[in-house]
C-alpha cells in the first residue's frame, strides 16, 4: 500500500496546486425592482425612491410628479 502511495506521488497523481482565479463582479449603476429589465426613461434616478417600477407610466408628465 504505501509502495503504491509513492508511486502515485512520483506519477503525478495528485493534481499539482492551481493558480487561483480572479473574480470580477459587476454591479448596478443603481437599484432596481427587476433586474436585468430596463427602467423607462423617464425614470432616471433623480426622485427618492426611484427603483424603476412605473407600470401605468403615471410618471411621465413632470406637472404630475411635482404634487
Amino acid at each position: 500500500m504505501a509502495l503504491s502511495m509513492i508511486a502515485q506521488r512520483r506519477a503525478g497523481a495528485f493534481s499539482a496546486r492551481q493558480a487561483p482565479r480572479a473574480v470580477r463582479a459587476q454591479a448596478l449603476t443603481r437599484p432596481v425592482w427587476f433586474p436585468g429589465n430596463p427602467a423607462p426613461a423617464h425614470l432616471d434616478g433623480t426622485l427618492a425612491g426611484d427603483y424603476g417600477f412605473d407600470p401605468l407610466f403615471l410618471g411621465q408628465e413632470k406637472e404630475t410628479l411635482r404634487w
